[in-house]
């Protein structure tokens, strides 16, 4: 836009610029479609936050829900399947995109993401998320106060009836976790 506004008048000399940009929204327009062009839309509600506030404090300090036969571990997402974040704090948003699976074929359910205090900043299920090249995108505000993002994973076993040993472990569930530091403006 800065070449078009400097160019008025003579917009082909950002012919450079303008084409790839094209190129890319029409390819991907399902995706660019999902997105509102004003944010109220796609924010998260306090009383929507207070909801997944109330599961992830009992799923973080219970281990799991209020379902007794969850096995829950908390670990580091594995280096193949890292989410990828985008934090723009000038902007006051981000967006953490993770796999539909896990190495070991365990499914994603749930997305959050909470700051340095941990306070909830974004959270959804995969019904909430716009799904994107294999990924789940979950959009975040990142207030100009926030130094570190944690982005969590609840990932859970595909098959039910699969025996532990065939999934690579003993849990039913496992929340991944990945802390990026928002770089100093």
């Amino acid at each position: 836009m800065d070449c078009i506004d400097a160019n008025e008048g003579d917009e082909s000399k950002c012919d450079d610029l303008i084409v790839p940009l094209d190129e890319c929204l029409k390819s991907n327009k399902a995706f660019y479609d999902k997105i509102s062009l004003y944010e109220d839309d796609n924010e998260m509600t306090q009383d929507s936050i207070g909801k997944w506030e109330n599961f992830i404090y009992d799923l973080e300090e219970g281990g799991g829900t209020d379902q007794d036969d969850i096995n829950c571990k908390f670990k580091p997402f594995e280096k193949d399947f890292q989410p990828e974040m985008q934090l723009r704090p000038e902007q006051n948003m981000g967006a953490a995109m993770l796999h539909q699976k896990d190495g070991i074929d365990r499914i994603l359910l749930l997305v959050y993401v909470k700051d340095q205090d941990g306070n909830l900043l974004g959270a959804g299920s995969v019904e909430d998320l716009f799904e994107f090249h294999g990924q789940y995108v979950l959009r975040f505000r990142v207030s100009s106060d926030c130094r570190d993002v944690t982005t969590h994973g609840l990932y859970r076993n595909e098959c039910e009836s699969e025996s532990d040993d065939e999934n690579g472990g003993d849990e039913d569930v496992v929340v991944y976790r990945k802390t990026e530091r928002i770089p100093p403006s």
